[in-house]
């Protein structure tokens, strides 16, 4: 009887370890992308392009938390199209560097992309002049070391005779509870505005990718029916062409009051 109660208590402890092990496994690790809606509140990082120029880029000059999750060191982030980029791109003249962001962050996969809506050139600071000073007393040192002192002198100055070149997003609009319906073609996704009997013409425009996108993308696979969404965005452009930044969508059901 004592060798079957042994036996027993060694395969319960097993079981237990096997539990634990499974729950520290089971642990959620630190992702290398942030959440959707995180806010750029003045970040310092180079701007770069692709080779043909199609696509944009921001490192920042140091890592970035949104307090739960991290971003890589030296990651490159996608900057959305916008008609803040476009006036980056043009105001550059193509001599890309060092910016100061404001905008936020969105999400789609395992990717961010920033949502610009200011930015300022950054210019690297001359080392100022040190003058030699005459110590009174010779036994007495500075109590903090050269490399701190080297760390403590800016690297990086805001050119604040710019400031009043900084570029708002007051030229793009903003669309409330718009129905319509998503589509994909050559890779891309466009939101396809539905008149809903309405005497207008029903328009499309090519989707940003954010969190929202990831949603409604998958909410439509896994339906039959093509699905009609409500949505709010933000509208803006870039070179001539029209985007929406998706802020907010929900199916919305027509109950069979409207068809395709």
């Amino acid at each position: 009887m004592r060798k079957k109660t042994n036996a027993f208590g060694i395969v319960f402890a097993l079981v237990i370890a096997a539990v634990c092990v499974g729950v520290v496994q089971a642990k959620p690790k630190s992702r290398t992308f942030l959440r959707e809606g995180f806010l750029l509140d003045g970040r310092d990082g180079v701007v770069f392009s692709n080779e043909d120029s199609t696509k944009w880029f921001f490192t920042p000059f140091e890592v970035m938390t949104d307090g739960r999750n991290t971003t890589a060191a030296n990651s490159s982030i996608e900057i959305l199209k916008s008609s803040v980029l476009e006036r980056l791109v043009k105001d550059s003249k193509g001599e890309l560097g060092a910016f100061r962001f404001w905008g936020k962050m969105t999400r789609y996969g395992t990717k961010n992309y920033i949502y610009l809506s200011f930015f300022l050139p950054v210019t690297d600071a001359a080392p100022a002049a040190v003058e030699d000073v005459n110590v009174a007393e010779p036994n007495v040192v500075s109590i903090v070391p050269d490399d701190v002192m080297a760390m403590l002198r800016p690297k990086r100055v805001v050119n604040f005779a710019d400031i009043r070149q900084g570029v708002t997003v007051e030229s793009d609009g903003v669309i409330l509870d718009r129905t319509g319906f998503l589509r994909e073609a050559d890779g891309r996704y466009y939101f396809d505005f539905d008149a809903l009997g309405r005497n207008v013409d029903s328009q499309s425009f090519e989707l940003l990718n954010s969190d929202f996108l990831e949603m409604m993308y998958k909410r439509q696979s896994e339906s039959a029916e093509l699905l009609r969404y409500k949505i709010s965005a933000i509208l803006t452009s870039f070179k001539g062409n029209y985007y929406l930044l998706i802020q907010r969508a929900i199916v919305a059901h027509s109950y069979g009051n409207f068809s395709r």
